[in-house]
């Protein structure tokens, strides 16, 4: 698996939610690989 997230002022245009992160996120299965974005924030735990 590799991730690219970038800091990045984004919304995901159904909710008033605001995000502070875009990710690029590649999933490599062997034979198959996989190409997933989208938003996300980071959250104290």
């Amino acid at each position: 698996m590799t991730a690219v997230i970038v800091p990045m002022a984004c919304s995901d245009g159904m909710s008033d939610r605001n995000y502070g992160l875009d990710v690029t996120q590649i999933l490599d299965g062997g034979d198959a690989r996989q190409m997933l974005t989208g938003f996300c924030s980071i959250a104290p735990c």
